[in-house]
């Protein structure tokens, strides 16, 4: 028997749909890619259901009408749509499609209530997953000292706290906040941290030194995003003292609940999604101001969670502080990150999204 799988091609859902397309084969089960399944792919004898992983707007939903309501109605087979989104759909895009005819799996709870708002119906809420074998092992290296990039980087910054971003550069990851962090620290004083920048080239400007020469102080670029693979993007998450996120908007928050996995504490605002499966006790965390609404090209309505520069870099200072002066306390929240992100290894977390396909 085989589960057909169709899903959007991007560097941040790729890692979670490799996880779900390896439990289903763990499980016994065949996995059929494509893009869009046809008439003959869902009738298909061996078809046991069909799992559709999408970014939750009408650009991205609307060839999964037909071939869904085909394979529920008709053929009487299982159908899972899993989706992400930062914002409700724009309604007014829905209309005149199938799309409100169709039952969504939200990757978070931020999700799923983003859906009922555009009157859409929410199957489940299943979050994103780590593989907890892989973050153990990587873990476990580092504390004993076998990680390569822990090594190079404690060489090129030594008595530095190494403070990493990982994520795209758009309007929602709020890289332009996270340079105004950097202005407060260097303002303040603080010298002991370097920023690693793992993103997009493009997002290179918003830390140029204001002397006009390289970035400014305390800032370097190491790695256009997405040009690691996992498990040595791990390595380099484990390899620092901590993941700041300073992102406003998000449809679950991926590189957090990565980091913690490895044992790596994170930086970032409370808001919901990251709420859903951060942590207080180890990461350090502050509240946003106010919420914004920004449309995002008629398809979604972005929910920025917005929040002064000076607050981001309080939190980076506590942080460092913790690490220079209390080693032991940052230790235990290490071990703390790591043991708390076991919760969402892939086969609990993606269990119920086995029992919606009917994966035994």
């Amino acid at each position: 028997m085989r589960i057909v799988v169709s899903y959007t091609k991007a560097v941040s859902l790729e890692n979670q749909m490799n996880l779900i397309t390896r439990l289903i084969s763990e499980k016994g089960y065949d996995v059929y890619l494509t893009s869009g399944p046809s008439t003959y792919d869902i009738n298909h004898k061996d078809t046991k259901a069909l799992l559709f992983f999408r970014i939750g707007t009408a650009v991205f939903l609307n060839d999964v009408g037909w071939p869904y309501i085909y394979a529920t109605q008709n053929a009487r087979k299982p159908a899972v749509v899993y989706v992400t989104l930062e914002g409700p759909p724009v309604k007014s895009t829905l209309r005149y499609s199938p799309i409100p005819r169709l039952k969504f799996v939200a990757n978070s709870h931020f999700v799923a209530k983003c859906l009922r708002e555009a009157e859409l119906e929410v199957q489940a809420v299943v979050h994103h997953a780590i593989d907890a074998k892989l973050s153990e092992s990587v873990y476990k290296a580092t504390s004993i000292g076998r990680n390569r990039d822990m090594l190079w980087l404690n060489k090129r910054y030594k008595d530095k706290c190494k403070i990493l971003y990982v994520g795209r550069h758009d309007p929602r990851k709020k890289l332009d906040l996270l340079s105004k962090a950097v202005d407060c620290l260097n303002e303040w004083g603080v010298d002991d941290y370097v920023l690693l920048l793992y993103t997009e080239p493009s997002a290179k400007s918003l830390f140029n030194s204001p002397e006009g020469e390289g970035l400014k102080k305390n800032v370097s670029f190491v790695g256009g995003f997405g040009s690691r693979g996992w498990a040595h993007l791990l390595e380099l998450m484990a390899a620092c003292e901590y993941l700041v996120f300073p992102s406003v908007c998000e449809g679950f928050g991926l590189p957090v609940l990565e980091a913690m996995s490895v044992g790596t504490p994170c930086i970032h605002c409370w808001f919901p999604p990251l709420s859903e499966f951060s942590s207080k006790e180890f990461n350090f965390v502050f509240s946003y101001l106010y919420v914004k609404d920004v449309k995002q090209d008629n398809l979604q309505v972005w929910k920025f969670h917005m929040y002064e520069p000076d607050m981001l870099a309080e939190s980076m200072r506590d942080a460092i502080d913790t690490w220079k002066n209390d080693p032991d306390e940052y230790a235990h929240y290490r071990e703390m990150a790591f043991k708390h992100a076991k919760k969402w290894d892939y086969h609990k977390t993606y269990a119920k999204m086995m029992e919606l396909l009917g994966v035994k």
